[in-house]
């Protein structure tokens, strides 16, 4: 029980420390934010705190209907999450025992999880014309010798 961590521990959670408020501080900030008087914005310090911004986008005043789309994306949550337990229950089930081709669909299985995230940059490219070379052109005169 008394056992002493080493240096590593702490400079490990220090560092995931520092990942988890970079990828949620944005987040805090703007929910913080979404408190802010009718004339604040999207910056500190806040201009009184009201419900008048929430009053605005449940109102249904605007071109987006909030309350359809979150109807719509809880329904579609509902059938992905029907889909997922039913699939994977069923894989779960289906390789508890050897059967005849479970090793190639299980690669397959695999696969499509790593090659997902080749794919999708690659469609990107595809779609809208982007390259990483478009994006090092942007830069300053400078920076672009080191690519």
């Amino acid at each position: 029980m008394g056992d002493k961590r080493s240096r590593s521990f702490y400079v490990l959670a220090a560092f995931f420390a520092a990942y988890v408020l970079f990828l949620y501080g944005p987040m805090i900030a703007i929910y913080i934010l979404s408190f802010q008087g009718p004339d604040g914005g999207l910056t500190f310090p806040m201009n009184g705190v009201s419900l008048v911004w929430f009053s605005k986008v449940f109102a249904g005043a605007g071109i987006v209907d909030i309350g359809a789309a979150f109807k719509r994306s809880l329904k579609l949550g509902l059938v992905v999450m029907i889909l997922t337990v039913v699939l994977s229950v069923s894989a779960g089930m289906a390789f508890r025992k050897s059967f005849r081709g479970a090793t190639f669909l299980f690669y397959v299985a695999i696969a499509s999880l790593i090659l997902s995230s080749k794919a999708a940059p690659k469609a990107g490219r595809r779609q809208w014309g982007f390259s990483p070379q478009a994006l090092v052109r942007t830069l300053p005169g400078p920076c672009r010798l080191a690519f």
